[in-house]
């Protein structure tokens, strides 16, 4: 019989209490499920989501986030993320659009260096399309304008529809759900 060493078994109970869970095809970073997972840079008291339980709206679990207001809610950050990503291969995130309006969103994952305090990862995308989408940014696709550690030391991760050539439209409105990184 194939036995799990004890330390493993109690790191993987404890991956729920983190806020992140294991599944077979990689780890749940955030379901959208609840209120105070993600915190607007800048204003960490105000929500940048609000809960969406539409069933339409819906792609995992009891509820997405509807995303909207950009111009207000440019800047959102997971708060919580696990620092080594270096199991994984890429960050897998279901979007619906309301509107193909060409929007720009960009995934932003911070990983400072000796080198550059502001050290990143960037990916970016424009809404071309409606209803859900899944996106699926390989590690291997994302740009590092600046000097980082690796995908083993990650200190943040972001969506935004400012910066890098982005500028929130007003008719945007989008709804997120099972945030995920995907194993190699």
């Amino acid at each position: 019989m194939n036995r799990i060493p004890s330390y493993l078994f109690a790191c993987l109970l404890l991956l729920p209490l983190a806020g992140w869970s294991a599944v077979a095809d990689g780890l749940l970073l955030s379901g959208f499920e609840s209120p105070g997972e993600w915190v607007l840079e800048g204003r960490k008291t105000t929500e940048p989501f609000t809960l969406e339980t539409s069933p339409a709206k819906v792609k995992e679990g009891r509820s997405s986030a509807k995303w909207s207001q950009l111009d207000y809610n440019k800047w959102t950050r997971l708060a919580k993320v696990p620092a080594d990503w270096s199991a994984y291969e890429a960050v897998s995130l279901w979007i619906y659009a309301e509107k193909a309006n060409g929007q720009q969103i960009n995934f932003s994952v911070g990983s400072p260096s000796p080198e550059s305090e502001q050290g990143y990862y960037l990916y970016s995308v424009k809404v071309d399309w409606t209803g859900w989408r899944q996106l699926v940014l390989p590690f291997s696709r994302f740009k590092s304008p600046r000097k980082t550690a690796g995908w083993s030391k990650i200190a943040s991760f972001k969506i935004t529809a400012g910066g890098w050539g982005a500028e929130p439209l007003p008719d945007t409105v989008l709804y997120l759900d099972d945030l995920r990184l995907l194993r190699r």
